[in-house]
């Protein structure tokens, strides 16, 4: 009895072994499980090649990029300051975003930012950093931030498969790295994120007219979460991390990214819900700390139609801060391209990205369905992948 449970276990971890291994390989050989400095290197040999897991949150990554880099000019904060582009300065650019979400974490990275001793630092301040609630106040306690590790979970094996079944495996940019890579998502050799497929409809934008953004302000769901006062500690946190970036000697810039007009006024209209932003704004003010507003984006002249979700705005919103920025700082205004951003802007009005920021020669569409005047309509174009 005791030797054909053996057999049995033995042929069952075999038959589940062959059943990982083609997926597995496939992830492999798809740039899935490159390391983070592999991922650095391959885009600093090539750097038209855009990374893009499908399977994990890869903005660790950008870590290993600023190891091999001198950049002059950064940008740090979270998923909404990653349409900052190389393109829009003259000097060595790179975006951190995605690697500060909590001021804990920019703590975390401001070791290696003042190692490189860039002359321009561009924050984006999230209020959802401040809310005592979402997470406590922690003092900086010599914690490195998180490295990149692909490594394999069985995961990764289930929700290739997954896809497989949905049809949503695109190879339609092969030389990139990452299955979302491939598929014209992800992120390119200067830290900017891509957003090829929703904004070309072959992914269904999950923020649609921004009513996903809309209804998690009501539940008070993920990051908008609700509060009357900003947390006192993490705003003294975050006075003493302005500090160590200055520390160097580098001009440091701070903002409020913007969101979708409808957001904007929902936020307002919402009173002691979000009371605690107006609160830490007050805050800041007292401490003495300057930063620009881009809450309102239609204040700098951009639309909902330049928005990639109700709290994201695109790459045209980010040209128009960076302009209206340059008006007030002679230090940011001499690392500008001025001259691209006017024809940038001119001629994209009215899109999330130019042209030359969506992988492969699909235009942008309406795929939030607001109405915008783009080159097509959704429905000129092939079903979404996700349907």
């Amino acid at each position: 009895m005791r030797s054909y449970l053996i057999v049995f276990l033995s042929c069952t971890g075999l038959a589940l072994a062959l059943f990982a291994a083609g997926p597995y390989y496939f992830l492999r050989s798809h740039g899935e499980y490159l390391s983070g400095r592999e991922i650095a290197e391959r885009q600093k040999e090539d750097p038209s090649l855009i990374y893009g897991s499908a399977l994990r949150d890869d903005a660790s990554c950008k870590i290993h990029a600023l190891e091999l880099r001198n950049p002059k000019i950064l940008a740090l904060g979270s998923s909404r300051v990653m349409q900052f582009r190389q393109h829009s300065f003259r000097e060595d650019f790179y975006n951190l975003g995605g690697l500060m979400n909590s001021i804990h974490e920019g703590h975390a990275i401001t070791k290696l930012i003042l190692e490189k001793n860039p002359s321009l630092i561009i924050l984006g301040i999230d209020f959802f950093w401040f809310h005592g609630d979402l997470q406590k106040p922690r003092a900086y306690d010599g914690q490195p931030p998180a490295t990149y590790q692909p490594v394999l979970r069985p995961k990764d094996i289930t929700r290739t498969l997954k896809y497989f079944l949905k049809g949503k495996i695109e190879l339609s940019h092969a030389k990139n790295l990452g299955l979302a890579g491939k598929a014209g998502n992800g992120f390119g050799f200067d830290g900017f994120r891509h957003y090829g497929r929703i904004l070309t409809g072959r992914e269904k934008s999950p923020d649609q007219g921004f009513r996903n953004t809309l209804a998690r302000m009501e539940r008070a769901d993920w990051r908008f979460d609700h509060a009357e006062f900003a947390d006192p500690g993490h705003v003294r946190n975050f006075v003493d991390l302005i500090r160590r970036l200055e520390s160097r000697g580098a001009s440091t810039i701070l903002f409020f990214p913007p969101f979708a007009r409808p957001v904007n006024e929902k936020m307002v209209s919402m009173g002691k819900s979000y009371a605690y932003v107006r609160d830490l704004k007050r805050q800041l003010d007292k401490a003495g700390v300057v930063y620009a507003d881009y809450t309102d984006a239609t204040a700098i002249g951009s639309s909902d139609c330049e928005f990639v979700d109700g709290f994201h705005g695109g790459e045209i919103t980010y040209a128009r801060i960076l302009k209206d920025m340059a008006r007030g700082n002679d230090d940011l205004r001499s690392l500008l391209n001025l001259a691209f951003l006017e024809t940038l802007i001119t001629e994209n009005a009215g899109r999330a990205c130019s042209p030359e920021s969506i992988p492969g020669s699909l235009p942008e569409i309406d795929f939030l369905e607001l109405g915008c005047s783009k080159d097509v309509s959704p429905g000129q174009l092939l079903p979404s992948l996700d349907s």
